[in-house]
């Protein structure tokens, strides 16, 4: 049926309301971007000289991503955010242009954005070297991982106070690691993984970093010790694998309550496997493909959140701890290449989540083969299977 003249006056009513509120919601989201991205004025000459010669030194576009650099103003350029400076003039604070399939280098007159803060190039294909960062005092941010950037990672990287984040991951850099990391004590991100020429040895005094949330050196030629970071409370990700470490590790203390993955795997670290406390928010730990020797802590089936437990390709003995089948969340356990004896516990059988369990290549190993709710356990190189022989006196023999 028809609606009466006082619906529709209040169904007009509410429109009008919503139609207001949005176009209010509107005006204030391009206000907001107007004054971040224009401010007033016009832009500082030496910025407006730098990024120019960036445009010049593009060698392909195949996203067409320069179309929305031919304004004069550099201002109004895709990815480039100004600020104020001073009441008439603007200076490039940000820039961001990841992700669109760029190739071309940095000119060398890059570092004269002296007030940039910060700097996203992620996945691109730019090459030659890193700018200088001694002028970037400002500086909070640099995510140029996936390039093909070569040369040394500026030791200048040190005088940043501000820096919160370092991401060069994935290029091709070499040369020794910078030395003065340690004086980055705002910096929650060091990422440096994948660059496999960058030598050099861990910062000893790593616990000065204490705001750091994520240590990424994965892939890299770093050799030396695993200095003790149980100070770092904040820390959430640690990739040290594929390197050239050595030594024993440090313990794992509970004091790192926020730790969610430990990978130091393929490496060469020596001794028993560490002690990780009580890591409450543990999901992931790997120690593969090192030189451990001794047994399994049974305290490793204590760990409430973790989900991926990798120790294979090490020199491990003993038997599997009955504990670790009291995990809740385990999803995938790697034993294999150890010389575990014994059987695969039964209590394995109870792990509600475990997907996949290798105990290959443990020649030692016999005993009943024990079914997983949701996959399987892969035993092929071992006796599991078949009956654990014994001696005359009762006592196992392999």
């Amino acid at each position: 049926p028809p609606m009466s003249s006082t619906v529709r006056a209040f169904m007009g009513g509410l429109v009008r309301k919503a139609v207001l509120s949005l176009v209010v919601v509107l005006c204030a989201v391009r206000d907001t971007t107007h004054a971040e991205s224009l401010g007033s004025g016009p832009v500082i000459k030496s910025d407006e000289e730098v990024l120019k010669a960036v445009k010049e030194a593009i060698t392909a576009d195949p996203n067409g991503y320069l179309e929305g650099w031919s304004s004069d103003d550099v201002c109004e350029w895709t990815g480039v955010v100004c600020g104020q400076l001073t009441p008439k003039k603007q200076t490039v604070t940000k820039i961001d242009w990841s992700s669109q399939r760029l190739e071309g280098s940095l000119p060398d007159s890059f570092h004269k954005l002296v007030h940039l803060q910060a700097l996203y190039l992620q996945e691109n294909s730019f090459g030659g070297k890193l700018p200088d960062f001694s002028n970037w005092a400002g500086l909070k941010g640099i995510y140029v991982f996936d390039n093909y950037f070569t040369g040394v990672l500026p030791a200048s990287v040190g005088s940043l106070k501000r820096l919160q984040a370092l991401n060069v991951r994935n290029n091709q850099l070499s040369g020794e690691f910078p030395k003065d990391l340690e004086k980055l004590t705002s910096i929650k991100e060091l990422d440096l993984g994948f660059n496999d020429q960058l030598k050099g040895t861990l910062p000893a005094d790593i616990e000065k970093l204490s705001n750091l949330e994520f240590l990424r050196l994965n892939g890299c030629q770093l050799h030396g010790t695993v200095p003790s970071m149980s100070k770092l409370s904040n820390l959430k990700a640690i990739r040290l694998n594929r390197n050239y470490l050595a030594g024993t590790l440090p313990a794992f203390e509970k004091t790192m309550t926020s730790l969610q993955e430990l990978d130091i795997g393929s490496n060469q670290i020596q001794g028993e496997l560490p002690a990780v406390g009580e890591l409450p928010m543990l999901k992931s730990l790997d120690l593969r493909s090192n030189k451990f020797k001794g047994t399994i802590p049974s305290e490793y089936g204590k760990l409430p959140k973790v989900e991926w437990l990798k120790l294979s390709s090490n020199q491990l003995t003993g038997t599997i701890p009955t504990e670790l089948g009291q995990m809740p969340n385990l999803q995938a356990l790697y034993l294999d290449g150890n010389r575990l004896s014994g059987s695969v516990p039964a209590e394995m059988a109870n792990t509600a989540r475990l997907k996949d369990m290798s105990v290959e290549n443990n020649s030692k190993m016999c005993g009943d083969k024990v079914k997983i709710k949701k996959g399987k356990v892969r035993s092929k190189g071992t006796r599991v299977g078949k009956a654990c022989a014994t001696s005359p006196t009762g006592a196992d023999e392999f």
